[in-house]
């Protein structure tokens, strides 16, 4: 409930001068998250809620988003 409470209360209200990027990690299951959040499912999961896989692929997402807020070389 604290990741989903971050995401929904405390992020909106962040007043910063430069943009800031992030993302909440959750380790727990789909099934986990459903008793928290009935119909939660990882598809329709806010895209700053990722799921932390033992396999580390969630690494390679958190990498692209923020590789598309670079800059492109001339």
């Amino acid at each position: 409930q604290d990741k989903f409470d971050l995401l929904e209360r405390v992020v909106p209200s962040w007043d910063f001068s430069v943009p800031v990027r992030g993302v909440v990690l959750s380790s727990n299951t789909e099934s986990e998250l459903r008793t928290i959040r009935p119909g939660f499912s990882w598809g329709t999961a806010p895209s700053a809620l990722l799921h932390q896989d033992a396999d580390g692929f969630y690494v390679e997402r958190v990498l692209r988003s923020l590789l598309v807020l670079l800059p492109e070389e001339p």
